[in-house]
């Protein structure tokens, strides 16, 4: 399992995505990686996609 979250702001989804990782886990889940993409609004366009080129990379890596 592979845990995203996208979160307006800094900080709101890695609290979030801790809690979820927490409860996957609780539930036996298989997490393979988890990525957070801060600032959506900033670091994702709808054409483009991640435009980032440092969180693109995070997310790339974890996927392969």
């Amino acid at each position: 399992m592979l845990l995203l979250i996208t979160q307006p702001t800094v900080k709101t989804g890695s609290i979030v995505l801790k809690i979820a990782n927490k409860r996957f886990l609780f539930r036996a889940a298989e997490i393979k990686g988890s990525f957070s993409l801060p600032t959506f609004y900033e670091n994702f366009d709808s054409i483009n996609g991640i435009i980032n080129s440092e969180m693109k990379s995070q997310l790339v890596e974890i996927v392969n």
